[in-house]
């Protein structure tokens, strides 16, 4: 153990999810594809997890919309954020997911 001088505290913050949950998943690929991204040599883990989480033809219409803009589909850009955040926001319903990717310290996206 570090000496009295050098420990720090440090607030734990919990995750938690459940497979079950759609709000859950979403924010498990949302994580998941920023890593792929960041990751070096990573393009199957992005096409596997592509391939596990979304349906054909939303693969095929994110595939044509990286061909026109020359991005990311998954995060609408050429580079990766600093961070992510999802929320529900639906209703009982229907489920409606933000996700609002930090890029800087003073700008983000939903």
């Amino acid at each position: 153990m570090p000496p009295a001088c050098c420990r720090t505290s440090r607030a734990v913050k919990p995750s938690r999810g459940k497979p079950s949950d759609n709000i859950t998943r979403i924010a498990d690929f949302s994580g998941a594809c920023i890593d792929a991204v960041s990751d070096e040599g990573s393009g199957d883990l992005e096409k596997a997890l592509r391939s596990h989480y979304l349906t054909t033809a939303f693969h095929k219409e994110l595939n044509a919309w990286e061909k026109k803009n020359h991005a990311n589909s998954v995060l609408r850009a050429q580079n990766v954020p600093l961070a992510w955040e999802v929320t529900d926001n639906g209703t009982a319903d229907y489920i409606e997911a933000v996700i609002t990717l930090t890029w800087s310290k003073s700008s983000t996206t939903s």
